[in-house]
């Protein structure tokens, strides 16, 4: 029982990283879509 009660607030937690993960990496992508490539390297590298 007390197994069960651990495992579901680190499944939680590991599915809102993911999904937060999943939000910055469209993010990144979006940004070197809209911006020219180099001006994306200077800005985020």
């Amino acid at each position: 029982m007390k197994k069960k009660v651990l495992l579901q607030p680190l499944m939680v937690y590991i599915f809102v990283y993911t999904n937060a993960y999943d939000c910055l990496f469209d993010i990144f992508i979006f940004l070197t879509i809209c911006f020219p490539t180099s001006q994306a390297k200077m800005t985020l590298f």
